[in-house]
């Protein structure tokens, strides 16, 4: 990974702008464009198990819960037809 591609990562995180991220995936104008869904699934998978320790507070426990699992599931399907 170069510094653009922890730069897009980082800001995708940190905005938690998923819905921009999944709409423009695959396109040459997406502003995540160097943000693979692999290396996301693996940083939600941390951020849930950072959950599971109460590092997270900023939103309600059930809310941030409910937020990953739902990207990470979208993250998924992205792989699967990526691979397909």
């Amino acid at each position: 990974m170069c510094f653009a591609d922890l730069r897009q990562l980082l800001d995708l995180f940190m905005t938690e702008d998923w819905s921009t991220y999944l709409h423009d995936y695959g396109s040459e104008n997406s502003k995540y464009l160097r943000v693979s869904p692999h290396n996301a699934i693996i940083v939600v998978e941390k951020l849930r198990e950072g959950e599971k320790r109460g590092m997270f507070s900023i939103l309600k426990r059930s809310d941030k819960k409910k937020l990953l699992e739902t990207v990470l599931k979208q993250l998924k399907q992205l792989t699967q037809q990526h691979a397909s």
